[in-house]
């Protein structure tokens, strides 16, 4: 018989963390084009005791059906009506996507915040003089959320609100945006298939400003990246076995003119695998970052991730 033990993950140096969706077709691509097309938008806002939420906030218990909103908004516009609809002052952008959809098909919109989320859009159907139908399925992981058929106006979009699980402590509003488009209609259409990349450009952040002295911020101007050469896996605390607990900890370190991590310290909020998250930290090592082909000193983030597993010995 095989035998198990405790064992725990490792340790993860991650640079860019993007959700995980499939990529929306080219919207120049040759063939005949869909009737419709759909655009999911999410929004949040962190539950935090110093994060107000006014008196129509969603729900704190659920995720549900919520409301109708009207559509050919850009994502800045419908970011403020959301949030004035909800009574969020910090409600923020999160993700955008837009994909194609034949009447009486369905599309999948998909992204990943841990657990993947999926909004399922099926059956778009329009009764003579009546509302246009579909229906909506949403889910995150395995649980599913939402399953229903929804009327809707034309040019409508379809909200979503509340809280999508215990585990995310987050307040999230999504709005799908179903929109037909006549055969004769083409650049409507291959406009409408672009708003999830016009949303990320209008969210972006701007570019950090570098610094004036050492520790530069890597991949800014002329400061090149450190590559990373080796490191050691944090080690799952015994602690947190019995509870068979996981989390995340980012450590800011000063990676050093030699490639060494140095003044290691923790800016996520305290937890059981903070000292374990910092001796691993010290523990990498680079090819330090260079600037005028010269190495120095940056200071950079490593995310370290705990997950308790079981495996063969």
């Amino acid at each position: 018989m095989m035998r198990y033990s405790q064992a725990f993950l490792f340790s993860v140096l991650i640079s860019v963390a993007l959700p995980a969706c499939a990529a929306s077709p080219n919207p120049s691509s040759a063939g005949s084009k869909p009737k419709a097309a759909v655009l999911l938008r999410t929004f949040f806002v962190p539950l935090r005791a110093d994060v107000p939420l006014g008196p129509k906030h969603p729900p704190l218990d659920r995720f549900q059906e919520s409301g109708f909103l009207a559509g050919g908004q850009d994502g800045k516009a419908q970011l403020g009506a959301l949030a004035s609809r909800y009574t969020l002052s910090n409600l923020a952008y999160q993700y955008s996507d837009v994909k194609p959809m034949a009447e009486m098909g369905e599309t999948v919109l998909e992204m990943g915040f841990g657990e993947e989320i999926q909004v399922k859009v099926a059956n778009l159907t329009q009764v003579k003089g009546g509302p246009l139908t579909a229906d909506f399925t949403i889910t995150f992981g395995q649980r599913e959320l939402i399953k229903r058929q929804i009327p809707f106006k034309e040019g409508d979009c379809v909200l979503f609100a509340g809280h999508l699980e215990a585990s995310l402590p987050i307040l999230s509003v999504f709005s799908v945006e179903i929109r037909r488009f006549p055969a004769d209609q083409i650049q409507a259409y291959d406009d409408f298939l672009q708003l999830a990349r016009k949303d990320s450009e209008a969210f972006a952040p701007p570019p950090p400003q570098q610094r004036s002295q050492e520790p530069y911020l890597p991949g800014v101007g002329d400061v090149s990246m450190p590559e990373l050469l080796s490191r050691n896996n944090a080690i799952y605390p015994d602690a947190a076995k019995p509870d068979r607990m996981e989390g995340q900890v980012i450590v800011e370190v000063v990676v050093d003119k030699e490639g060494k991590t140095t003044n290691p310290r923790v800016i996520t909020p305290p937890s059981i695998f903070d000292y374990s998250a910092l001796d691993a930290a010290v523990t990498y090592r680079y090819k330090p970052a260079m600037k005028n082909g010269q190495p120095v000193s940056v200071t950079m983030n490593i995310i370290i991730l705990f997950k308790y597993t079981i495996r063969p010995t």
